[in-house]
């Protein structure tokens, strides 16, 4: 046992230098840890405005979030180089806090709003390996045009992913579904959060919660209209006339709004109609 736990550690190190030394020729570099005997990547790398990000990515498909960092939402990296000096954002829906990151590395405080458990447990572990705890709060709560105890309907118990739906089993186009698994959550309206709790107001809010937008909205009347309040990037599904409806209620507001390109991505037949807006206060 002692020559093969050596052979192993032997191993993995050299797998890592490995992976060192290739890494100024790849994008994204994964790290080797030894659980349960077995050598496993648990960790990825990508480069973040010349710094080291890290990404807890045990399986697929947060390996895939690692490895479309930069090309499966370009229009929201640029959205956030876009801020001017510093600033608060909040992160709602932030999954496993690719975009909380990013925006941390930049600077911002970032408030990231994520009601799904082993999503939640993955956020803060990304963001502790990146020493970013003074910068990001995480929060366990989800967001609607409510206060209430309610329940996430889980498109799949697994880590990283989405399409979840709070207070029915549906996907983002409304239709009915079974869900994977039923979790109990409590949900806010915004601002009855922003009442209820001393936090930092947001001069920028990201909103990507597969179908609850247009809840989230109603529920933020008053923080919409603070003019402290700079932008929004919200994923708008142009299936929906709710969703539509977003886009005139924040243009009622003092908002510019911008339909940004989608990436290309896999199943985009799927998704085809849906888009991110971004709105700009006119000042």
């Amino acid at each position: 046992m002692g020559l093969k736990r050596e052979v192993a550690g032997l191993a993995a190190r050299w797998v890592s230098g490995a992976l060192d030394a290739l890494g100024s020729l790849r994008p994204l570099r994964r790290f080797m840890l030894r659980t349960g005997g077995k050598l496993r990547f648990t960790e990825s790398e990508v480069k973040v405005n010349g710094q080291a990000l890290r990404l807890h990515t045990p399986n697929e498909l947060s390996l895939f979030r690692a490895e479309t960092y930069f090309t499966k939402e370009p229009e929201t990296l640029e959205w956030i180089d876009s801020f001017e000096g510093e600033g608060v954002l909040f992160d709602i829906g932030a999954n496993v806090g690719t975009y909380s990151l990013y925006a941390a590395k930049k600077g911002l405080e970032v408030l990231a709003f994520e009601p799904e458990a082993q999503n939640f447990a993955g956020l803060n572990r990304n963001i502790a390996v990146n020493g970013l705890d003074d910068k990001i709060t995480a929060l366990n709560v989800a967001l609607s045009d409510r206060t209430a105890v309610d329940r996430l309907h889980l498109s799949a118990l697994s880590f990283a992913a989405a399409n979840h739906s709070l207070g029915a089993s549906v996907d983002f186009n409304g239709n009915p579904r079974s869900a994977g698994f039923r979790q109990g959550i409590l949900s806010y309206s915004l601002d009855g959060f922003l009442e209820a709790f001393p936090v930092p107001f947001p001069n920028y809010i990201k909103l990507d919660v597969d179908g609850l937008e247009s809840k989230i909205v109603a529920g933020a009347q008053k923080t919409l209209a603070d003019p402290r309040l700079r932008s929004l990037l919200i994923e708008i599904n142009e299936a929906l006339p709710k969703d539509l409806a977003i886009v005139e209620t924040l243009r009622g507001l003092g908002f510019l709004a911008e339909k940004k390109p989608r990436a290309p991505m896999p199943d985009s037949q799927i998704y085809e109609k849906l888009f991110n807006y971004v709105f700009r206060r006119n000042r």
